[in-house]
């Protein structure tokens, strides 16, 4: 099973000496890479999942750079995009992004113009998008194994079928902005602020377990080791065949 992460961007140089972004896959344990694979986007990389055969699929922000906003496409073994997802519009700004065991992808947006955010959803990660009709924060995004969306950002939230289930308010009348679940699905852990960690039981939301410091400003959370892919959501209304 292929395993990935994200790199930064300008880290290669290439004929006639233009910077590209690059992302790097590393083995369990290594510090080293063994796979680069190159991205010609000119936006961000902010979002990245890999599926159970080991497509590898990252979202570009345009992070305010104009640049045309998309999620590259990377069949198994390849280091070049075969494809590539884009939004209904081009002011949304996509950002992270998830899959579920069926093979659909959710990508949340936020669009600047409209000053509205949501998530999108590709059937079969093949577009075009649908939006769930959902209004989230843009900062994180988990499938659940029920099927359910855990969504961060400014607040922390599970959504079943349009409607909040429950939230993850953390110390100090914070909340989260990053969440990630235990493989069991029995703990969960969200950032709050900048610098701390909560951890939570799930599905309930009752009292925190507990906080740890992280004394660095966080941009991405995972568990070790990490859940498989959730099940599809349900949106409140189906969505047009």
């Amino acid at each position: 099973m292929r395993t990935a992460t994200c790199g930064w961007t300008g880290s290669r140089t290439t004929a006639p000496r233009r910077k590209r972004k690059a992302h790097f896959e590393y083995p369990p344990g290594a510090s080293v890479p063994i796979v680069t694979l190159d991205d010609p986007g000119a936006a961000l990389p902010v979002g990245i999942a890999v599926s159970r055969r080991g497509t590898v699929y990252i979202a570009n922000t345009t992070n305010n750079t104009g640049v045309q906003t998309a999620i590259m496409i990377y069949d198994p073994g390849a280091t070049e995009p075969s494809r590539m997802l884009l939004p209904p519009t081009q002011d949304d700004e996509l950002g992270w992004i998830a899959l579920d065991r069926e093979g659909n992808l959710y990508a949340d947006y936020f669009n600047p113009v409209y000053v509205s955010s949501g998530v999108l959803e590709w059937m079969n990660a093949r577009g075009p998008a649908v939006d769930l009709g959902i209004g989230v924060p843009d900062e994180s995004l988990a499938t659940t194994r029920s099927g359910a969306l855990l969504a961060c950002g400014g607040g922390c939230f599970e959504i079943d079928r349009g409607t909040v289930v429950r939230s993850f308010a953390t110390k100090k009348k914070q909340r989260g902005g990053k969440a990630a679940l235990r493989a069991d699905e029995k703990e969960v852990f969200v950032t709050s602020g900048l610098f701390s960690c909560g951890t939570w039981k799930y599905p309930r939301a009752g009292a925190p377990l507990g906080f740890f410091n992280i004394n660095a400003d966080v941009t991405g959370m995972a568990a070790s080791p990490a859940p498989p892919p959730g099940g599809p959501y349900t949106p409140a209304t189906p969505l047009p065949n």
